[in-house]
């Protein structure tokens, strides 16, 4: 799956960097918060496929949806669903399902499909989003410079709560910077 997916960024973006990094770090996340194994495995499977409902998409909505016009953009807000579709008929873990369909929920409820906030939106997908958004924030997308691990850091916790899962996030920040301040 992780082969796949790099191949895809590449084609995207020029690098699987992205992908290298998200598996790293969601590695190291799963280990602090005390995942077995298969959970692990099962949260990284969700990352790495948590975008397969745009893979029969054209290539312009597989950018940044900063971009996209109204017809591309209400397609967009449809992968999780899609997505979460397509893996179901392959009886793949629900923990890897949760994680496609609810990777753009945010804990204050403004993200999509459903609206979830809080604790209502499964754990791994909370666990995928502070992880996902780092590394993009760190590594840089198509239409964005990379930033500091310091700068993101201080991003993520002007968003805790909102965004972010606080107590997630703070596992997380400590996590990939042990000298960093405590929120």
């Amino acid at each position: 799956v992780a082969m796949l997916m790099s191949q895809r960024e590449k084609r995207m973006f020029g690098s699987d960097e992205m992908t290298k990094a998200l598996v790293t770090q969601l590695r190291r996340l799963a280990r602090v918060m005390g995942f077995p194994p298969d959970q692990e495995r099962d949260l990284i499977y969700g990352c790495l496929l948590r975008d397969i409902g745009l893979m029969d998409k054209e290539d312009a909505i597989m950018g940044s949806p900063e971009h996209l016009d109204p017809v591309q953009w209400s397609l967009y807000r449809r992968h999780p669903e899609d997505g979460a579709r397509l893996l179901e008929q392959l009886h793949l873990s629900g923990s890897i399902v949760e994680v496609v369909r609810h990777h753009h929920e945010r804990f204050s409820g403004e993200g999509f499909p459903q609206g979830l906030a809080g604790r209502k939106i499964p754990l791994t997908a909370r666990v995928v989003t502070i992880v996902e958004n780092y590394v993009s924030m760190i590594v840089g997308t198509d239409t964005r410079e990379p930033v500091t691990p310091d700068d993101a850091a201080r991003i993520m916790r002007d968003n805790l709560g909102m965004r972010y899962d606080p107590e997630i996030a703070n596992l997380f920040l400590r996590a990939v910077s042990p000298d960093s301040e405590r929120v």
